[in-house]
């Protein structure tokens, strides 16, 4: 094992951190090198925090562990911790691992080397945003370290896009009646259009697009001003993001336009068989036709005419996202503690607060949430804010009058 530390070690690694991702094929887009440097070149992350842990096997980099170096104050005293890139705008994240290997060790080593080699000092080991479907998880549960607690946090939800029968069978009859019903409404007055931009020059025009609908709602100034376009570093992160996965085909911006008008648009990332939808928006002086759900029938139908593409993923479980009955992956977060004098007091208080939760909740009282600090994982939609609907709901629910 080694690391290698800022910006200046991202460089030397990204080449082997790539090949590495090709190799693998299933790789996600929070596993991509590409991810990371659109973060960097954003200014979203301090690459100086950063410490990349890489197994090799001779030439070849087989495991890769990014962390963050961070710290908190508890009771009077600086906590000093070593954590997965904790960022809003990323809502899941995971190591990168060669699957074709046996790895029960991996994580307890890992542990154990960065205890012994101290290469910044720790007290706490942060996994949070960890999805079940994650090497990384998969390790941590196979193979739990010493010292270790962890916490459900969220879910991701996902669904089979290999046919439209898949896809669409376990949706209600009376849901996709009213998106029937809100589609001839709509095309009384306008037609509908449903447009995806995949190429570098396509991805250029749309991108501004997307900004402008996703802006002109809830997400917008006069909203929560949660908007991609409120914040000049997040314009460069998803421009970066578009321009270095569209460089590969592997970004995808949809937009469904009511006659020239572009009514609802999302941002996608497809890698490895799924589109990873990362953020919608829609206009909601339209919502009496609910363009947003309308945008996502013809998004789950290119999917399934696509022979590259069996999954779509919306990343987080939005609470409007149980109306397409998708699958649901959990999304856990894992507290270790160093065996230091902080760690150690650390993770007694931990257990002295899961006990006393127990026991609350045994005696009928609500049980307090137990997430841990900084964890995440409420119900959210891709901004990694409490989730909102892209439709109204009375539109969802029932059939509009």
């Amino acid at each position: 094992m080694s690391v290698l530390h800022g910006r200046e070690g991202f460089e030397q690694l990204a080449a082997r951190w790539e090949q590495l991702a090709l190799r693998s094929g299933q790789v996600r887009f929070f596993q991509h090198p590409d991810w990371y440097r659109a973060l960097f070149d954003a200014a979203l992350a301090n690459p100086d925090r950063f410490l990349f842990v890489t197994v090799s096997d001779g030439p070849d980099l087989v495991a890769l562990l990014p962390l963050q170096a961070d710290c908190f104050r508890a009771h009077g005293t600086t906590v000093h911790t070593l954590g997965l890139c904790d960022h809003p705008h990323m809502v899941l994240a995971d190591g990168l691992i060669d699957q074709t290997r046996q790895w029960t060790w991996l994580i307890p080593s890992l542990i154990d080397w960065l205890h012994d080699n101290r290469p910044v000092g720790w007290d706490l080991l942060k996994l949070d945003k960890v999805p079940q479907r994650s090497a990384l998880c998969r390790l941590l549960q196979a193979e739990p370290p010493r010292r270790v607690s962890p916490a459900m946090t969220g879910m991701s939800a996902h669904m089979s896009t290999e046919n439209l029968e898949v896809a669409l069978g376990p949706v209600s009859a009376s849901f996709k009646r009213n998106l029937r019903r809100l589609a001839k409404r709509a095309e009384e007055s306008a037609p509908l259009r449903y447009e995806v931009y995949d190429t570098p020059p396509e991805l250029e025009r749309a991108y501004p697009i997307f900004l402008e609908v996703e802006a002109s709602g809830w997400k917008g100034a006069g909203g929560l001003g949660t908007a991609i376009a409120q914040e000049a570093c997040l314009v460069g992160f998803y421009r970066g993001l578009a321009r270095r996965f569209g460089a590969r085909g592997q970004c995808v911006i949809s937009h469904l336009r009511y006659g020239d008008q572009v009514v609802a648009s999302q941002f996608g990332l497809l890698l490895g068989g799924t589109l990873n939808i990362l953020k919608i928006g829609y206009r909601e002086e339209y919502a009496w036709f609910a363009p947003g759900n309308l945008a996502m029938e013809r998004t789950i139908r290119w999917c399934c005419e696509r022979p590259d593409v069996h999954e779509l993923s919306f990343v987080t479980s939005p609470h409007w996202g149980h109306l397409w009955k998708p699958q649901l992956e959990t999304v856990t977060s894992f507290r270790i503690f160093n065996p230091t004098l902080k760690g150690r007091l650390l993770s007694i208080g931990l257990h002295m607060k899961h006990e006393y939760d127990r026991r609350h909740h045994r005696n009928g009282a609500t049980a307090p949430d137990a997430r841990l600090p900084g964890a995440g994982g409420a119900d959210v939609d891709s901004d990694g804010r409490p989730g909102t609907p892209e439709t109204p709901s009375h539109f969802l629910s029932r059939d509009p009058s």
